[in-house]
């Protein structure tokens, strides 16, 4: 856990924390925590040591995690390693929808580096939804957890015809193809989910499958590496295949910003209301005798 303040963690929980001095939590302020830390990354990196494939956990609307995980995702890209985020929407105040929004402009910047930005897409909402990873917060944890859990499997390495630099072209898909780094969205498909929906809308993908003669997903993708189960363990598993893709996430912004529309209006009503008591313009004292 990287964090500025001491009540989003459990002291029992025995889970190691870089805590960031000197501040008590950011109350959503972003640019406040750049200024904070940025020069703290390296610090951090040293901590907690980058692995095989780097995943960043963490809010897009708060002040500290959208920040540090910013921060962190354009050093990691910098230093050429394997890293993607994911990344949990929120669209409950005004503030945290422009936290949000101004999250995800951020990141999609950092392509300008020559490396793609991989992201897993979550939002918080106070409803049900049809797409799994958004809804509520409950929800939207047990989601994540189960795609962070898919991920460790797929990727780690202990799986025939799969190896380091399969997962490393997977997520830097510039440098093996001729497509241009885009901030994309990781997507999971277990066993028969449909993937019709990004049929052609398809950067990449990387597949675990049950055995060779399992069809992989033809989503007209420009790179696939694909790899079995080791023996002994394929009975029992599913058809495992992550796809990057930029197809839905111009939409998700676009909805992020309708919404946002709503809570502008509201701004300006609030700016615009009549005050309690009228202020005499010729009088500059504070206190009234």
């Amino acid at each position: 856990i990287i964090d500025t303040s001491d009540s989003d963690v459990n002291p029992n929980a025995g889970i190691p924390i870089y805590r960031i001095p000197g501040v008590n939590g950011m109350g959503q302020d972003r640019g406040a925590l750049v200024q904070i830390a940025g020069d703290k990354i390296d610090a951090i990196l040293q901590e907690f040591k980058p692995g095989t494939l780097t995943v960043l956990v963490g809010s897009l609307a708060g002040g500290s995690g959208s920040a540090l995980n910013f921060l962190l995702m354009r050093e990691l890209l910098a230093r050429g390693l394997p890293v993607v985020f994911f990344a949990v929407a929120s669209s409950a105040s005004g503030k945290e929808i422009t936290n949000t929004i101004n999250s995800l402009e951020s990141l999609a910047k950092l392509t300008r580096s020559g490396r793609p930005v991989p992201i897993a897409y979550y939002e918080n909402t106070n409803e049900d939804d049809d797409r799994d990873g958004t809804g509520i917060r409950t929800d939207v944890d047990e989601w994540l957890a189960n795609d962070l859990r898919a991920l460790a499997l797929v990727f780690s390495e202990e799986h025939h015809k799969l190896d380091r630099k399969d997962m490393e072209n997977f997520f830097n898909y510039s440098k093996v193809t001729p497509i241009k780094p885009q901030m994309v969205e990781l997507k999971l498909a277990i066993g028969d989910a449909d993937l019709s929906s990004v049929k052609d809308q398809t950067i990449a993908t990387f597949s675990l499958l049950k055995a060779e003669n399992e069809p992989v997903p033809e989503l007209g993708q420009q790179y696939g590496p694909t790899g079995f189960y080791r023996d002994g363990i394929a009975e029992d598993a599913e058809n495992i295949t992550f796809v990057l893709t930029a197809k839905d996430l111009p939409d998700r912004v676009a909805a992020l910003q309708l919404k946002k529309e709503y809570y502008d209006s509201v701004e300006k009503k609030l700016n615009a209301s009549k005050a309690a008591i009228d202020l005499d313009e010729g009088d500059d004292q504070d206190m009234v005798f």
